[in-house]
């Protein structure tokens, strides 16, 4: 099955918020493209709340001037460059070994920061259809994925038990590995 790429002109870089978040770096964020060829089952892109138009992973629209508008807006910034660490799926990459071999990675890549997150799940078509996958290739992990997002938050968040002992391995690690969490912190001032 093909890609159908559309195309879309943009006036601005950044989009800005209501309030700060973590994952997009304060309150603004940078959105190259809507639907994902990726077409990754756990993508928080494919809730209702986000509409977009066609297959999620065959229709995407490219803001195809973004990277000119991106380029002239922090050229002469000194922009330090992290990894947006997420999702960490639970018994898949959320385990010891796992963040093990990613905080190596990213302290021998020289990342300046990173920003790690566990997964979310909105109810509906995107719970659903990962619920559908995570049955047919990880069948062993349906009930643990259950437990864990048996609330049906409208956010798509875990149980608060589970979140605790994310943090907790996460801080295992960044407790181990030099990358600047100040970096982190000043960009998300200085966006705000």
């Amino acid at each position: 099955m093909s890609v159908n790429i559309h195309y879309k002109t943009v006036g601005s870089a950044l989009k800005k918020g209501v309030f700060a978040n973590p994952f997009s770096l304060g309150k603004y964020a940078v959105s190259p493209y809507m639907a994902c060829e990726h077409g990754c089952i756990y993508c928080d892109g494919r809730a209702e709340r986000y509409f977009v138009a066609g297959n999620f992973s065959k229709d995407i629209v490219v803001r195809k001037n973004l990277p000119d508008i991106v380029n002239r807006a922090f050229r002469a910034k000194g922009i330090p460059v992290g990894v947006l660490a997420m999702p960490l799926l639970p018994g898949i990459t959320d385990t010891m070994d796992h963040m093990d071999r990613l905080y190596q990675a990213l302290s021998d890549s020289g990342a300046a920061f990173d920003i790690p997150a566990g997964l979310t799940l909105r109810p509906g078509r995107q719970k659903d259809l990962f619920f559908k996958t995570l049955g047919a290739h990880f069948p062993q992990l349906v009930e643990l994925y259950e437990y864990i997002f048996r609330e049906n938050r409208r956010s798509g968040s875990p149980h608060a038990r589970y979140i605790d002992e994310l943090r907790e391995k996460l801080g295992l690690f960044l407790e181990q590995v030099i990358l600047d969490r100040k970096v982190f912190d000043s960009i998300t001032l200085s966006l705000d």
